[in-house]
C-alpha cells in the first residue's frame, strides 16, 4: 500500500462535506483567481499582524512578570521549584510530539503555503503591514 502524502490526504477530507473550518477556508481559496488570493491573504495577514502586536505586548508583560515573580519566589524559598521534574516532563512531551506519525493542520497549512504562494506571499506582506501599524 503507498503512503499518502498530505495532498492526497487533504483531498480525501476536503471530498467529505468539509468537517473542519480550516479545510473549507483553503478549499474557498484554492478555486478563486491568483489576484484574489493575493488579497485574501493581504487582508488576513494584516489582520493578524495588527492583532499579535496589540496581544502579543499583554500576554509578553504578563509572562515576563509572572516569570519574575516565579524566580523571586524560588530566591526567597517561598517556593521550591522541582526542575528535575519539570525536565521530565518536557522529555515526554518531545517524545509524544516525535512519535506522532499522522498528518496534522501545520502540515496542512505548510502544504497550502507552499503550493499557493500567491495568497502566502499576500499574508506574509500583510502580516508585516499589520505589524507596523499601531
Amino acid at each position: 500500500m503507498a503512503s499518502k502524502t498530505v495532498e492526497d490526504a487533504i483531498l480525501q477530507r476536503t471530498n467529505h462535506n468539509h468537517p473542519n473550518i480550516f479545510e473549507k477556508i483553503f478549499c474557498e481559496i484554492r478555486d478563486t483567481t491568483s489576484s484574489n488570493q493575493m488579497l485574501i491573504g493581504m487582508s488576513l495577514g494584516w489582520v493578524s499582524g495588527f492583532f499579535a502586536l496589540k496581544i502579543g505586548r499583554t500576554t509578553m508583560m504578563a509572562i515576563g512578570g509572572g516569570m519574575i515573580l516565579l524566580e523571586m519566589a524560588n530566591a526567597n524559598k517561598l517556593i521550591k521549584i522541582n526542575w528535575d521534574r519539570v525536565n521530565e516532563n518536557f522529555e515526554d512531551v518531545k517524545y509524544e510530539i516525535k512519535k506522532q506519525k499522522e498528518s496534522t493542520w501545520i502540515n496542512e497549512a505548510v502544504y497550502f503555503a507552499e503550493k499557493y504562494t500567491s495568497f502566502s506571499s499576500g499574508f506574509l506582506g500583510g502580516f508585516l503591514i499589520g505589524l507596523g501599524s499601531h
